[in-house]
């Protein structure tokens, strides 16, 4: 490789080739004579403009061509050497980037060398070789990339210089070199590598040059992945477009791979709008050198023998696109024709390459050019010679021919020669696969296997299989069509019969084997009636076996007769003189016309009805019988009954069923089968377990296949066989001498009684008359057994049998729930009434059965309901019975013989017929057995009336009891029946408790017997079931039973617990004695041995009843007595006596801290330790209370601590009222008055963070002690001051002051200042000091004179100073300076240190501290705190990073107005939010305010939500009076210095205006299902829409705001009182119970389906209203934030909580933004929550519930 220096020498050479003036030179020569210098230069012009006139003829070649520079680029870049890259391994390639101003091309080649810049400068030179076949565009090559560029940059190894011509240009800037120096150049990376960079004509006409770069563009665009194939060397091409900054577009990359000697690979890879898509395309090469061809007219040819030789040489290359499955790729559009790069489209579906001479635009070849014209036929060699390749394909063997040129193309002469070359080749080529044949055909060899030549397998119908004629039918349908055009034929008539011969010769011919089917005959029949030409091959035809007889034989047509096998459509049967055509051969309607036109005919009815007469003669011998059938079937169908009589037949016999022949005129021979109910098949076979009869039945193969009508008038079979055959089809019902039943009749009643019946009618009108003449056969009949005629399951006589009459039947079902128990005759038919008494009337008529309602009629109903229901169990079968008694009862009233019919009905409920209706086990009795007026379920008798009375109305009641109390004789219950039936339940120990109560009830309430029986009978025998509480039970007498359930008394059965409703039968009537306060006792000192549990019952019994009972007793019995439940501090819990030392539980923190150290009572629940005070009192128990023997030490962990800076909590001003307290409850310390007050006036409230304290106390001599971390108080006054030490915390705080600290102080004052003697503390005093402590001073004189505390003989001394301090209060909001307080907060203070101009509020603008003396209206003195808190945020805290142009004075002390109206002035605060009052701005407020809830309900219920995020609330612009359009109104906004239109009495009540303003924004806010894009959770407030939406339990009772009263100003919610809660949750809380707000946010894509499907979520929405911006932070409570995260953390989805953010709200672009899930929003940082009462500030970028 040439070095810089003798590159830029190669260079300068070529440079001096052309003529330069040296530049140094020609100055030197102007110092010398600038006139020199001029004529140099014009004659120099002169010069270049003679010399380069063959250059501008190349230029003008160049613009006046139609040469594509870029392939002549590629074909450049393919007469390349590519050796390094080969090396390397590396596939050659060349890439082209395309920016606005510039093309550059790389091509990894080997690099130039001085030949290679010799060639590039010369003009019509190449170092392209004339065998090459292609010095571009009549000899432009690289000269072409002028078309598109002024000047082209070449770097190639150390070689760099460039070429510059412009279209003014002479031109010789086009051949002339200018070296450029390389270290100005960018290196070339990866060598080798050839850059060439295109610089894009920038000059002259814009729209010019515009139309260049587009056809560039397309030039490039146009370049496909073809041109590799036919490009020896390059193996890829890259094309990429940039824009002008250089940002890729688009890009396209061709890569050639090889993949075995015949096939390459094309894949490109597209690059667009960064989406990367790669396909593949296969390609079959075949290349044919042609020879012979003369020279070509586009270039000149070296006058040598090499050179001669060379051109006249070519190779042809044809590319076949495939299929990854090897298949022919056949696209609609044609292929391209290349002469080295692409030309057109073809006319063929496979790429043509050679050296074709092109006409000057290289958009086609020279059609009339010698050399194309002999490359014609080379093509037609490479197509047969791909073609023999593809037949050695497995695939491509049989589908190649879809590439082979449609002849019928319309190709112009050129390229139909190329056809008639083709078509040539193919003729004379084996170039075809036969059916089983290995080598391959001609295509004149085999010929076509159609559809009509092919049986039903596809196969041929008479194949050859030595020639094996027929085409492979692997070849598709597309391949065989086209073959068709290139000499492939179908079977000709003569092939047809040719091969037919050849079959029925061979020695096996299919057309007689017995396995060919007949779809086979059928298609062979179809082609040979096709083909035959009648007149040339029918004789021969005619003598050929080809007719079928129905005996297995073949035969011709000239060999006699032959009979197609049915006359009229009826076969004709076999066994007979007659040549008949196989049947199947017959009904082939194919086959059958081929036979009718070989002259086979039909045969007459005649001939073939004597031909089976004539069988029947006994000489002709046995007849088979299949052939009896044949020939009886034939003589029916053609039976003509005027023409052919009986005697016709009188030689015919039959088959019985034995297979044996009879005449039927000899022997009785039935029709077989069974499908009439009465046939003899039917009623005489053996059927379960019925035997069966036998006798001669007609085979029933004669029944099987029976013939159809030929006529409608025709005879059927059937009647054909009895009326002219002689077959019977009947029973008899008389013996054949007429004097008994037959057998088959009798046979039937007893073994087919479900036929009998319907047999007898069948029979009885053909032989009625026979049967009354014989009255013995009669009665003979009426006495057959009717239970099987009946169906019943009790025996009866057909005499006493009913005829199933509807009216009976009606009766029957109308009492029976089991009607057939009824003895109805099961008659087979569902008849009419009136059918029923035509049809079957003789069996009443002659045979006694009954068939009308009368008394034995119902009686024998009711008879038939007990016996086939003994235990009636439905309530509907009860209900009947009922009904049927009133029926009986109706029928005896209207009696004839109302005596007998009274006698017949007592008698008959005597033995049975009582129901005995019961809800588990109903049942019948007697009269004997049932008593009327009786507690229900007895034992020893059935109580009925009672029973009865539960489902009976008075009157039906009134008429049963009269027919069974009157008529049938049952009586009521007496003492001696319920004495009987409690011993009977006693001695089977019965536990049925409401069974023994109702006989209880009864004893009490119906029985007139005297008391004294009733006690005798109680007291003589145990008659008292009892249960006691260990759930045993037994029986007592009176005596030894007790009316208590409070406690056992040993030897006395309890009762109350048992029967506590009966009290007045067991004390009143039966004299049970009641417990009393003396069995209590006594049972107690006998220390039972119960269990703790029933003890402690018994002591709570005893402390009830020691309040009551004025009896005085020893309680020394009681203490000794070991009945007290004692819990050992390992948890074992025993009975002892009070020697045991324990103590009582009083308070549960006590109690938890010893008792795993102590001996404790075991009473657990508290409850149940204050109720039991009497009783400790009563036994001595007082002292051992916990709150009594437990001692409390408390002390500070250190001095840390500060004053009290809640005013009301500072004691020492309250000193008077302590006083008095101390005075009226003779406290020690009261001993000198004025040493008190003045301790108290001096004493120091102080806030701590440690204090602790130590429990003592003392049990059996061993003393306890309980460290505790925590103490709410220390009192320490061992100095001469009174300090009292409370905690910081707040909770704690509270509890000191509301509990302990009363209790504890109340402890110090009755405690001896010197001897520390404590005196008892009486509640009243903790009292009155809860109180004090609690209470403002100006209402404690009131409070203590309520309470009833003395006054004192001292003044208060701090009364001046109190008077005046009641009027400046002020209610100071607590910031904890350097310390941080416990939360119980999931989140931590922020702890790192903020920046100068962040903006962190700390806390909330109304603390939890003041919020219990914020009144809200209408909440009174009642107020808890309110949960919707409205930020009023001061400018310090929120806008220190804002102008303030407005007055910069120092801050003024605000003041805020409570509802009482007295100030609170607060000092000015700068790291804290506070709250800034207003004054009172009159009568106008109110107005002011309606206004703007007039136009904000107006405006809010005419919007619509926008999709996600905040969106511009601007409609409610004019919901706001004045002009809002200042947008200096951020400035300061909420804060002192706000400039508002809407100001109320104070700032307090304005922000809760504001916000309950905001939230009927939200409330009121409508959408429509087409705009409702966003439906946020935050919906669920919008009062109106939702109310629209008609969801259940939405209405105005979900506000559940504590503000929301403001709105009450407005009409439409006048009526909207209070919420009724004093501790809201949210501001709307609403219960999804049926979905529907649910699925509309799911639908609307703000919950996600799979996750809230058939959610019913519970919704807590909250609504933060400001003026100011929405970054504006917002605050949330402590109970707020507590549930935003338990919500959060619930899994079962049934809670959802959200924050609606109104902003701008007194401005024109009020804004809304909706949180979902606020706690996931602060996880994300979304939102950010700042301080203990959690200041939330939106963080960057947030938007709704995004």
């Amino acid at each position: 490789m040439a070095s810089v220096q003798e590159a830029e020498q190669i260079v300068w050479r070529q440079t001096e080739n052309y003529g330069i003036l040296d530049k140094d030179m020609m100055d030197d020569i102007e110092k010398f004579n600038s006139e020199y210098r001029r004529k140099i230069d014009r004659n120099w012009l002169r010069i270049e403009t003679v010399a380069s006139h063959s250059i501008k003829v190349l230029a003008k070649q160049i613009y006046g061509s139609g040469a594509r520079f870029v392939f002549e680029l590629l074909q450049n870049a393919e007469d390349n050497n590519f050796s390094k890259a080969e090396k390397k391994k590396a596939p050659p390639f060349i890439s082209f980037k395309i920016y606005p101003d510039r093309i550059i091309v790389e091509c990894n080649e080997d690099g130039f060398n001085e030949r290679d810049i010799e060639a590039i400068c010369a003009v019509g030179q190449s170092t392209k070789s004339a065998a090459h076949g292609y010095i571009g565009a009549k000899g432009i090559g690289f000269k072409s990339v002028f078309i598109a560029a002024h000047e082209v940059l070449i770097q190639s190894g150390n070689f760099s210089f460039k070429f510059q011509h412009k279209k003014t240009d002479p031109g010789i800037g086009m051949v002339r070199p200018i070296w450029v120096n390389p270290d100005d150049l960018e290196t070339i990376p990866n060598p080798p590598l050839t850059r060439m960079t295109l610089y894009i004509h920038e000059d002259g006409d814009q729209v010019e040059i515009q139309h260049l770069k587009r056809v560039i563009s397309m030039q490039f665009d146009d370049l496909r992945e073809t041109c590799l194939l036919f490009l020896e060397k390059l193996q890829k091409v890259s094309v990429a477009f940039y824009d002008d900054k250089g940002e890729l577009e688009r890009s396209k990359q061709f890569r050639k791979h090889q993949l075995d000697e015949h096939q390459v690979s094309l894949q490109t890879t597209s690059i667009i709008n960064g989406e990367e898509i790669t396909k593949s395309q296969i390609y079959h090469i075949t290349k044919q050198k042609a020879t012979g061809l003369a020279g070509s007219d586009n270039r000149e040819v070296p006058n040598t023998e090499d050179g001669r030789s060379s051109s006249s040489t070519a190779e042809v290359v044809l590319a076949f696109p495939l299929t990854s499955a090897s298949l022919p790729l056949i696209s609609r559009d044609n292929q391209d024709l290349f002469a080295f790069l692409p030309l057109r489209k073809s006319d063929y579906k496979f790429l043509i390459h050679s050296d074709f001479d092109t006409n000057a635009s290289r958009q086609d070849i020279v059609t009339s050019s010698r050399r194309n014209l002999g490359l014609r036929p080379w093509i037609a060699e490479a197509f047969l010679k791909a073609v023999l390749q593809f037949c050695e394909h497995p695939t491509l063997c049989y589908h190649w021919p879809l590439f082979l040129p449609s002849p019928n193309n319309g190709h112009d002469g050129f390229w139909s020669g190329l056809v008639r070359e083709i078509q040539s080749k193919m003729a004379k080529a084996h170039i075809m696969r036969s059916r089983k044949r290995n080598d391959l055909r001609l295509i004149s060899d085999v010929i076509i296997l159609t559809d009509d030549w092919k049986d039903g397998h596809g196969q041929p119908i008479f194949d050859d299989p030595i020639d094996d004629i027929y085409l492979s039918p692997t070849y598709p349908q597309s391949a065989t069509n086209i073959l068709i055009g290139y000499g492939l034929m179908a079977a000709t008539a003569a092939t047809a019969v040719r091969l037919l011969e050849a079959d029925l010769r061979s020695s096996n011919p299919k057309m007689h084997g017995k396995d060919t089917s007949d779809e086979w005959h059928s298609a062979a029949a179809r082609a040979i009636s096709q083909r035959v030409e009648w007149k040339q091959f029918i004789l021969k035809i005619r003598y050929l076996p080809l007719l079928p007889l129905r005996e297995g034989e073949w035969t011709s047509i000239t060999s006699g007769p032959v009979y197609f096998s049915a006359t009229k459509n009826i076969d004709i049967p076999d066994s007979l003189n007659l040549r008949v055509i196989m049947p199947s051969a017959s009904q082939n309607p194919d086959r059958k016309a081929l036979f009718r036109r070989l002259g086979v005919s039909e045969a007459t009815i005649d001939l073939v009805r004597s031909s089976i007469l004539k069988r029947f003669n006994p000489s002709l011998g046995i007849i088979l019988f299949r052939n009896i059938k044949s020939y009886l079937d034939y003589l029916y169908l053609t039976h003509q009954p005027d023409a052919h009589s009986n005697e016709v037949y009188a030689g015919l016999w039959v088959t019985i069923d034995n297979w044996k022949c009879r005449y039927p005129q000899q022997s009785d021979i039935y029709l077989p089968g069974t499908n009439h109910a009465y046939s003899p098949a039917n009623l005489l076979a053996a059927h379960d377990t019925a035997p069966g009869l036998s006798v001669y039945f007609l085979h029933s193969i004669h029944m099987e296949n029976v013939p159809t009508k030929p006529t409608l008038a025709h005879p059927s079979w059937e009647r054909w066989l009895c009326d002219s055959v002689g077959i019977r089809e009947r029973l008899r019902l008389l013996s054949r001498n007429g004097d008994a039943l037959s057998d088959t009749f009798l046979y039937v009643f007893k073994h087919r009684p479900d036929k009998f019946l319907g047999l007898f009618e069948h029979l009885w009108l053909r032989e009625k008359s026979n049967l009354l003449r014989n009255r013995t056969l009669r009665s003979r009949i009426e006495d057959l057994s009717a239970k099987d005629l009946c169906g019943v399951n009790f025996s009866l006589k057909l005499k006493d049998a009913w005829l199933p009459s509807k009216r009976l039947q009606e009766s029957v079902s109308r009492y029976m729930e089991n009607p057939e128990q009824f003895p109805f005759l099961k008659l087979e038919e569902s008849d009419s009434s009136e059918q029923l008494r035509a049809k079957w009337n003789f069996l009443h008529l002659y045979f006694s059965v009954g068939k009308d309602e009368t008394l034995e009629f119902l009686l024998e109903i009711l008879r038939c309901i007990e016996r086939s229901n003994p235990k009636p169990s439905s309530i509907s079968q009860t209900q009947n019975v009922f009904n049927l008694y009133a029926a009986i009862y109706a029928k005896l009233t209207v009696a004839e013989d109302e005596s007998g019919s009274r006698d017949k009905v007592k008698k008959f409920f005597y033995n049975y017929g009582i129901m005995i209706p019961d809800d588990q086990a109903p049942t019948w009795s007697a009269s004997y057995g049932c008593l009327w007026d009786a507690p229900a379920d007895m034992e020893t008798y059935y109580s009925i009336g009672t029973r009865y009375s539960r489902t009976l109305d008075d009157e039906q009641f009134g008429n049963i009891r009269n027919l069974l109390q009157r008529t049938a004789g049952v009586r009521n219950a007496s003492l001696h029946d319920l004495v009987s039936e409690l011993a009977t339940l006693r001695d089977r120990e019965c536990q049925d408790k409401l069974r023994i109560g109702a006989l209880y009830k009864y004893l009490n309430e119906s029985l007139i017997e005297s008391t004294s029986e009733m006690r005798a009978a109680f007291e003589a025998s145990p008659l008292i079931y009892y249960v006691t509480q260990r759930g045993q039970s037994g029986w007592c007498k009176t005596s030894d039973s007790l009316w208590s359930s409070e406690t056992q008394i040993r030897g006395k059965a309890i009762l109350d617990e048992c029967w506590e409703d009966e009290k007045t039968f067991f004390v009143d009537k039966l004299g049970v004695k009641l417990l009393t306060l003396q069995m209590v006792y006594d049972e107690l000192r006998q220390s039972p041995q119960s269990s703790a549990d029933e003890i402690k019952i018994a002591i709570l019994l005893f402390n009830g009843l020691l309040q009551t009972d004025p009896s005085h007793l020893d309680p020394e019995p009681i203490r000794q007595a070991k009945i007290f439940p004692i819990r050992y501090p390992n948890g074992t819990v025993t009975l002892s006596s009070m020697d045991v030392d324990f103590a009582i539980g009083d308070r549960d923190k006590l109690k938890t801290h010893f008792q795993d150290k102590i001996t404790l009572l075991d009473f657990d629940n508290l409850e149940d330790v204050r109720r039991l005070k009497p009783f400790f009192e009563w036994v001595g128990l007082q002292n051992r209370y916990l709150s009594r023997s437990v001692t409390e030490r408390t002390s500070i962990s250190s001095d840390s601590g500060r004053p009290m800076s809640t005013h009301n909590r500072d004691l020492k001003r309250k000193a008077y009222y302590i006083a008095r307290v101390a005075a009226t409850f003779n406290s020690p310390r009261f001993e000198n008055p004025g040493q008190l007050y003045d301790q108290l006036r001096t004493m120091t409230v102080m806030e701590v963070d440690g204090i602790s304290s130590v429990l003592e106390m003392s049990q059996s001599r061993q003393k306890f002690q309980v460290q505790v971390a925590t103490a709410n108080e220390h009192i320490d006054d061992t100095l001469e001051n009174l300090t009292i030490y409370v905690p910081k915390d707040r909770r704690a705080q509270e509890l000191c002051f509301g509990s302990v600290l009363p209790r504890k102080f109340a402890a110090w004052l009755m405690r001896h200042p010197i001897s520390h003697i404590q005196e008892t503390v009486e509640v009243d005093a903790v009292n009155a000091l809860t109180s004090i402590f609690a209470c403002e001073q100006s209402v404690l004189d009131d409070i203590l004179e309520d309470q009833g505390i003395i006054q004192v003989s001292f003044e208060n001394e701090d009364n001046r100073n109190n008077q005046g301090d009641e009027e400046t209060e002020e209610e100071e909001v607590v910031e904890e300076e350097g310390e941080q307080e416990e939360s119980e907060n999931p989140v931590e203070e922020d702890s790192a240190p903020l920046s100068e101009g962040q903006m962190t509020p700390t806390h909330s603008s109304v603390d939890d501290r003041s919020s219990t003396y914020i009144g809200t209206p209408g909440a009174g003195s009642e107020g808890g705190f309110f949960e919707t808190v409205i930020e009023t945020i001061s400018r310090q805290s929120h806008m220190s990073q804002q102008s303030r142009p407005r007055s910069s004075r120092p801050e003024q002390p605000q003041t805020l107005y409570q509802s009482s109206n007295t100030p609170i002035y607060l000092p000015p605060q700068t790291s804290q939010p506070v709250i800034v009052a207003q004054p009172a701005s009159g009568s106008s407020e109110a107005v002011q305010y309606l206004t703007i809830l007039n136009r904000v309900v107006e405006t809010a219920r005419r919007a619509a939500f926008p999709t996600r995020g905040a969106f511009d609330m601007s409609d409610l612009r004019d919901a706001l009076p004045g002009d809002t359009r200042n947008e200096d109104m951020y400035e300061s906004f909420d804060g002192p210095g706000v400039v508002s239109r809407f100001r109320s009495t104070t700032q307090l009540e304005r922000d809760k205006k504001i916000g309950a303003a905001g939230e009927l924004y939200v409330s009121d806010v409508e959408c429509t299902t087409e705009d409702f894009s966003i439906l946020i959770e935050a919906l669920a407030q919008v009062f109106e829409l939702l109310s629209q939406l008609e969801m259940p339990g939405w209405d105005r009772a979900s506000w559940h705001s504590t503000i929301r009263e403001y709105v009450t100003v407005h009409p439409d919610y006048s009526t909207l009182g209070p919420s009724g809660y004093r501790i809201e949750t949210a501001d709307l809380v609403y219960v999804d119970a049926t979905g529907r707000l649910t699925n509309l946010l799911i639908d609307h894509g703000y919950l996600d389906n799979d996750g809230w499907n058939g959610a019913r979520p519970k919704y807590y929405i909250e609504v933060k209203t400001t003026t100011g911006p929405c970054e504006t932070p917002f605050y949330m409570s402590g109970k707020q934030y507590q549930l935003m995260g338990r919500i959060h953390r619930t899994e079962d989805r049934s809670e959802v909580y959200m924050i609606f953010r109104v902003f701008w709200v007194n401005s024109d672009r009020i804004g809304l933004n909706i949180y979902f899930d606020p706690e996931k929003l602060r996880q994300d940082g979304r939102l950010v929550f700042t301080g203990q009462t959690w200041a939330v500030t939106p963080g960057a970028g947030t938007e709704a519930n995004d």
